[in-house]
């Protein structure tokens, strides 16, 4: 199942300003510390707004005789909501195509062809089905009766889903959330999923970029190398608890937009790897205090003469779950000795949407770097950057020019006997 593109032409991908999971600061009433939705890089008076689903229109902030699509704020239909949009049309106590929508009343979005109802002549208090005959939904509003079961019928405004809903964004892009149930309240921060997952020919062909690579001090957080500089090193010890690696990554859309999914490896010349381990995929968001163990909020920037851009702690996530515990172990000389590593990065974004409960085709990228690992007194282990950090083909093995691996061919046989 796929759902239209929100704005004209439904079959054009437009460009986007952000996207799900990339750092948008520290503000108070966030739904999240990470963005919470797509921004489509629309933007006037005349933009046209149309919502992808069906269902119960719900507005941020309700109205006060209760109305859940009066009030004001963001639109909410089904699935999807928008914010940023200058008129809403599909609006109690407002009057469209002639047609007036009272205060009191609902509205519901609905497909051309849903079948409403209206009373029979004669019936002044309609309750049961046979006080009812159908009729079929034209292109334009109406105020009638919804069936919501046998005998069961509700008086409502419906809007039919080929008309826009409201018209107008400002001041840059439309803002579109997607969540993964079908009704209900706009801040259902825990329900949102990935947009671009689930449109109509969402299309793109621009691959993701990783543009620096650091290593960072699990205890204390310093910093401890650039790994895009060939020869930069540092003299790790135990108190700084093993290393962490942080990767500003980014989708290049229209402003640097977040990525979709991180995995990496890291393994050394003797064999010993952490296998590929993905850090986080944003099919969804992380649990909001859990945000910053992803996203790195002192590096990452957002609106700034930087341009906006987000930098990803390279920590593994397991069982859908962010913990920092999970860091590269230098500390530990049993089990990453003295010699040569390597890191490789594969980033990723949504290539194309495959619809909803299929995971998207995406575009991946490959990144690597290298470095030697040498013991230099009890405590102490030297870390120097051997290949600094750079974008490599698909199938790139690390040189490990220092630390050949062992030539099993030439290993002493064991003496029979």
């Amino acid at each position: 199942m796929f759902y239209r593109w929100p704005v004209k032409p439904f079959k054009q991908t437009s460009p986007r300003l952000g996207t799900l999971g990339e750092f948008r600061g520290l503000a108070a009433n966030d739904i999240t510390r990470l963005h919470s939705g797509t921004d489509i890089a629309v933007a006037g008076s005349q933009i046209e707004v149309y919502s992808p689903d069906t269902g119960l229109v719900r507005r941020y902030t309700p109205a006060a005789n209760g109305n859940p699509s009066g009030g004001g704020g963001p639109i909410r239909v089904g699935h999807f909501a928008f914010n940023h949009v200058m008129d809403i049309f599909a609006r109690p106590g407002t009057t469209q195509l002639g047609v007036a929508l009272p205060q009191a009343l609902p509205i519901y979005v609905e497909e051309v062809g849903f079948t409403f109802y209206v009373p029979k002549a004669g019936v002044a208090a309609p309750k049961k089905d046979a006080d009812f005959n159908p009729k079929v939904l034209a292109n334009r509003p109406i105020v009638a009766f919804r069936k919501n079961g046998a005998n069961d019928y509700a008086n409502v405004s419906i809007w039919p889903k080929e008309r826009p809903i409201g018209q107008g964004v400002r001041p840059t892009d439309l803002h579109c959330f997607y969540y993964e149930t079908a009704d209900g309240p706009m801040d259902e921060g825990t329900a949102i999923r990935n947009a671009l997952e689930v449109f109509d020919n969402y299309k793109n062909n621009v691959q993701p970029v990783a543009e620096e690579l650091w290593m960072y001090s699990q205890v204390g957080n310093a910093a401890l190398v650039d790994m895009s500089k060939q020869g930069a090193g540092v003299i790790h010890t135990a108190a700084m608890g093993g290393v962490k690696f942080k990767l500003w990554a980014n989708s290049p859309f229209n402003s640097k937009c977040g990525i979709y999914q991180v995995e990496y490896e890291i393994f050394n010349h003797l064999g010993n790897t952490t296998g590929r381990l993905n850090m986080w995929k944003f099919h969804q968001l992380p649990p909001d205090a859990k945000s910053f163990d992803l996203v790195d909020s002192q590096l990452s920037r957002f609106n700034t003469p930087f341009n906006k851009f987000t930098v990803y702690n390279l920590t593994n996530s397991r069982d859908a779950d962010i913990n920092t515990d999970y860091h590269w172990e230098v500390e530990n000389g049993g089990k990453w000795p003295d010699g040569c590593y390597a890191i490789k990065i594969w980033i990723r974004n949504i290539k194309q949407s495959q619809g909803v409960g299929i995971d998207p085709l995406v575009n991946e990228v490959l990144y690597g770097a290298e470095w030697k690992l040498d013991t230099v007194a009890v405590g102490r282990r030297k870390i120097a950057v051997t290949r600094r950090f750079i974008k490599r083909a698909a199938t790139w093995q690390p040189a490990f020019a220092e630390c050949p691996k062992p030539d099993k061919s030439k290993v002493p046989k064991r003496p029979r006997g």
